[in-house]
Order: C-alpha cells, then sequence, then structure tokens
C-alpha cells in the first residue's frame, strides 16, 4: 500500500501545518532557555576550576613546590567539578520526560496519527513523501509518542538532506516484516558525506542543523530503549536510515 504525500497536496493539511510550527517553535524556545540557563550555572564553576587548575600548575612548577598549599587547590578542583557534575544531573533528572507504558501498537496506525505533521514536513521542503506499509504487519510494543517522534524526525532529517537547487526531494518511507521484527527504512534522494552508524546518531552542536543532530541521536536512544536497533546506509543516490523493532509477540 503506498501513499504519496506532496507539496501540492489538499487543503487539510495546510490548515494543520501551522500547528505544527508552532509545536517547532515552542520547542526551540525552551531549548534556548535551557541553554542560557546552563551556560549561566556552569561558566561560574568552569571558571574556577580553569582558575584554580592555573594556580596549581604554576605552583608545581616552581623550584620549592608547596605540596600542602596545591593539594587543597586540586581538592578545590575536585569538588567544584562534583558540584557541576551534580547540577549538570539534576538538570536531565528535571527535564528527562517519563516514560509511557509500552503498549501494543499497529505501526500503520502510528503512523496515521501523525499523518497531518508528516505532510506539513513534506510541504515546508516542497517536497513529495511516500509511504509503502507492508500488509499484515505483526504488532509492536511500544511507548507510541516517542516512536512517531522517531519517524517524524527521521522524515525531517532525510528532506534536510536535499539539495535545494535538486528539484523536489523524495523521501520514502518503506514498512516491512523483517524475522520477528518490524523494520522500517526512510530512504532519501539526498547528499550525504560518509559517516559511519556512530557518526550518524552522534549529538553535535557544531553541524549547520543542530536540531536535526540532536533529534537523530534522541532517536537513537528511543529506539535502543525498546529494544531495537537503528542504523544509516549510504546509498549511491541518496541514504537509508532504518530501525527495527521487536515484534509484540502473541
Amino acid at each position: 500500500m503506498i501513499r504519496q504525500t506532496a507539496a501540492r497536496d489538499s487543503a487539510a493539511g495546510a490548515v494543520e501545518f501551522p500547528a505544527h510550527r508552532v509545536a517547532d517553535v515552542a520547542r526551540r524556545a525552551e531549548l534556548e532557555e535551557l541553554a542560557a540557563w546552563l551556560a549561566h550555572h556552569m561558566n561560574q564553576p568552569l571558571g574556577a576550576i580553569a582558575a584554580f587548575a592555573q594556580a596549581g600548575s604554576r605552583m608545581l612548577a616552581g623550584a620549592s613546590p608547596p605540596i600542602e598549599q596545591t593539594a587543597a587547590i586540586f581538592r578545590e578542583i575536585a569538588r567544584l567539578a562534583l558540584e557541576a557534575g551534580a547540577d549538570v544531573g539534576r538538570i536531565r533528572a528535571r527535564h528527562t520526560a517519563p516514560v509511557a507504558p509500552a503498549n501494543r501498537h499497529r505501526i500503520e496506525d502510528l503512523i496515521a496519527a501523525i499523518d497531518a505533521p508528516l505532510r506539513g514536513i513534506a510541504a515546508e521542503y516542497h517536497g513529495r513523501l511516500e509511504i509503502d506499509l507492508e500488509p499484515g504487519l505483526p504488532e509492536i510494543r511500544v511507548d507510541a509518542a516517542r516512536i512517531q517522534y522517531v519517524l517524524l524526525s527521521l522524515v525531517r532529517s532525510g528532506f534536510a538532506a536535499a539539495d535545494p537547487q535538486g528539484g523536489m526531494p523524495c523521501v520514502r518511507v518503506e514498512i516491512r516484516a523483517a524475522a520477528d521484527a518490524v523494520l522500517t527504512n526512510v530512504i532519501d534522494d539526498g547528499a550525504h558525506p560518509p559517516a559511519t552508524d556512530h557518526d550518524a546518531f552522534e549529538p553535535s552542536l557544531a553541524t549547520s542543523a543542530p536540531s536535526l543532530s540532536l533529534s537523530l541521536a534522541a532517536s537513537r536512544s528511543i529506539i535502543e530503549a525498546h529494544r531495537g536497533t537503528i542504523g544509516f546506509e549510504k546509498l549511491h543516490a541518496g541514504g537509508r536510515t532504518w530501525f527495527r523493532l521487536p515484534a509484540a509477540g502473541p
């Protein structure tokens, strides 16, 4: 069963798209606030650690280094580092969403529920989205919202890889049964640098699209938390990102 979604799709898709954009703006605003708060609270201890380390190095470079005072400096460095680590742990705990109970779902239903946002992503990139679902797929036991987030992230990443001068980009989602599992392929026609599976899902703020990098890293964590596997393969013309989730069983 193949469904195509293009930028010229129905007015219903256009109505849903602004809501998706608002959600994206809200997410970015929250991340900006979190980044500002983190920078404010981390700069002070990190600056103190650097100052104490420089002082300790100068003391040790002397002809007769004062061992006790130098040891006290390094103890203070350790204390500041532990406090900074504790702050990071508290931030992570506060901003880690609780995992919903994993229930049995048909992946067809999960995709149908996010049809409008998927249409919105295709429209945003003036592209075409194809969805090919094999009939009779087994159920999977998952947190539905998290798997939907992965699907949205991978489709957006596929469109983002397209050359804006290369005509209408296309992303194809293929879902197949595979040895007591459900295999999802997200195939794009974009240009990808050589990358290993590890590189493709490694979070980085140094890329041109750090939010996409973080969403791919989050996708890997979500799939692995569901006892699944995820990977990336560079194709002759484009790329394939895939994930495999175990079937729910009887």
